[in-house]
């Protein structure tokens, strides 16, 4: 399309995001990848509610908009204090889960700081997308994933990144219900093949059960 060409053009041909080829050892890992979906796909229902009380009770307030505009960027901004990887985008720290870089616990901690910065940004009103959260979400709730699966079920648990990798896609089509959509942007800003079936299966299981 039109947008495609003149953005390449104007800021070149690389991917949003940086990822080492992986390989797939056993297809058994399938199994721990569609465990990963399981889970996808229940955060993906958790965070739409949280997301949408959040927003609801916002609107519900009797405060001017203004007010509730400030108080709730404050939270923002003390969230952001506290977890300096929730400041905008948190497209660097996706790439360091998808090389592999960041602790399991640390990336669950992530998930959580960026479900709240995001519903109370965008339920108080300040302008912004959805996009950027969810893929940031996805990425680190499939990279902490993989530090359970490591732990207990080492000889069917893939590479590291990889979670993270395709927990982006499947949280992205668990959330938005667009499954081909996800997949394909999924690829478009990785240009990283090696984990299609692995990101079809964690991205179909997580649809199903949201």
């Amino acid at each position: 399309t039109t947008a495609v060409v003149a953005a390449r053009g104007l800021f070149g041909n690389e991917p949003v995001f940086h990822v080492m080829p992986f390989q797939i050892d056993s297809y058994w890992e399938c199994l721990t990848y569609g465990v990963l979906g399981i889970v996808i796909g229940l955060l993906a229902v958790a965070y739409a509610r949280f997301f949408h009380a959040v927003a609801a009770r916002l609107r519900r307030s009797s405060l001017p908009r203004a007010v509730v505009l400030l108080v709730g960027l404050a939270g923002v901004g003390l969230l952001d204090v506290m977890v300096p990887e929730n400041v905008s985008d948190g497209y660097p720290v996706v790439d360091q889960a998808l090389a592999g870089r960041l602790a399991p616990g640390h990336m669950a901690v992530l998930a959580a700081a960026k479900a709240v910065g995001s519903s109370l940004s965008l339920g108080c009103g300040a302008p912004g997308g959805v996009f950027g959260p969810i893929f940031f979400i996805g990425a680190m709730i499939g990279g902490a994933f993989r530090g359970v699966s490591a732990f207990f079920l080492p000889a069917l648990t893939g590479p590291r990144g990889s979670y993270a990798l395709v927990g982006l896609g499947a949280f992205l089509a668990a959330t938005t219900h667009a499954p081909l959509t996800a997949i394909f942007l999924l690829f478009e800003m990785t240009r990283n093949y090696t984990v299609t079936v692995p990101a079809l299966i964690t991205a179909i299981v997580g649809l199903m059960i949201a």
